[in-house]
């Protein structure tokens, strides 16, 4: 009777001991996992430069186009798709910032690309790419979704508080030449047919 209970407990511990070994190696092989998906380089078109996200290596805008041999030129939370447009040696570019409460923000960057100086064109403001004009299309006094702006209080009394916001999100046009505001007009919010309406028609044809 006791070798049976000894046999039945050993088997227990046998179980415990397994099931815990394959717990380690599940949450080592997902934090293996999470930590590539963390490093990644994205080229910026027509620049030579590119922006990495990593937990390994600063965030930042790079010097080159190819895999993780680059330097770093600029370090910070930079957009790498829709939010960076390249003209000559500016570097039109999004970049992020977390505030103190967790809200998440976008600001409109312009880097010079020979001495890696930048400035804070337009805060709250989210570049969305050149309409078919050349103009950069921008929404200014915009909160990023990733922010729950529709159903976070914290976002309504920031855009409360705030003078820039307190009219709503525009859409703005940029002369890429010059970084002046070259023309605006009301945005609703509505992301369907965005493309449609404002990057593949002129600033002229938006504007009428």
């Amino acid at each position: 009777m006791n070798r049976t209970k000894f046999s039945f407990n050993a088997f227990i511990l046998i179980v415990i001991l397994v099931a815990a070994v394959l717990f380690f190696v599940t949450i080592t092989l997902t934090g293996f996992s999470d930590r590539s998906a963390v490093n990644q380089y994205f080229p910026i078109e027509g620049s030579g430069l590119g922006v990495r996200y990593s937990d390994k290596k600063a965030n930042g805008i790079y010097i080159g186009e190819e895999d993780y041999s680059n330097a770093l030129a600029l370090e910070g939370d930079f957009g790498h798709d829709w939010g960076a447009c390249a003209i000559g040696s500016s570097l039109y570019i999004n970049e992020y910032r977390t505030s103190d409460l967790n809200l998440f923000f976008c600001d409109l960057d312009l880097v010079d690309t020979g001495s890696f100086s930048k400035q804070t064109l337009f805060k709250n403001t989210i570049l969305r790419g050149q309409c078919a004009s050349g103009e950069l299309v921008c929404v200014k006094d915009y909160i990023p979704t990733a922010s729950s702006p529709e159903t976070n209080p914290l976002c309504g009394l920031y855009r409360f508080s705030s003078q820039a916001l307190s009219d709503g999100p525009e859409i703005i046009f940029i002369d890429p030449e010059n970084a002046e505001v070259v023309g605006s007009m009301p945005f609703d919010g509505s992301e369907d047919g965005f493309e449609e309406k404002y990057l593949n028609r002129t600033m002229e044809e938006i504007l009428k």
